[in-house]
């Protein structure tokens, strides 16, 4: 179950029936019963880059970037991603750590440091 307070228009998540839904204007007007029944989508590899424009960098890392900062992946190691601010261009300073489990944990992630929602291109790769 997904708290209400982590859904916005956007999010996806696994509905009761198994389907894989996009909250949009229609869910909100029952939110609080609908989240009873919405399970969050657990991050993968393959959900960042096929899903979500990250890139491999090598063999344990997966790298969103954005114009001020990139996004870390470190999929082996925890289940932490690293925020980390372009001082130069080939240097990256962390800025810190926060653990991200789902996909709507992601998004809403991106939207709160661009204020632009990750583009999720679940529809091209069912």
């Amino acid at each position: 179950m997904i708290d209400v307070r982590e859904l916005r228009f956007g999010n996806y998540y696994f509905y009761i029936t198994g389907e894989i839904i996009k909250v949009d204007k229609k869910h909100f007007n029952y939110i609080d019963k609908f989240c009873k029944f919405a399970n969050p989508i657990e991050l993968t590899t393959e959900i960042l880059e096929k899903w979500c424009g990250f890139e491999m960098t090598d063999a344990k890392t997966l790298v969103y970037k954005i114009s001020w900062c990139s996004i870390l992946y470190y999929y082996k190691e925890s289940p932490y991603v690293s925020l980390c601010y372009n001082r130069k261009a080939d240097y990256l300073d962390e800025i810190t750590e926060i653990r991200i489990d789902y996909l709507h944990q992601l998004q809403n992630l991106i939207y709160a440091l661009t204020g632009e929602e990750l583009k999720v291109n679940y529809e091209n790769n069912i």
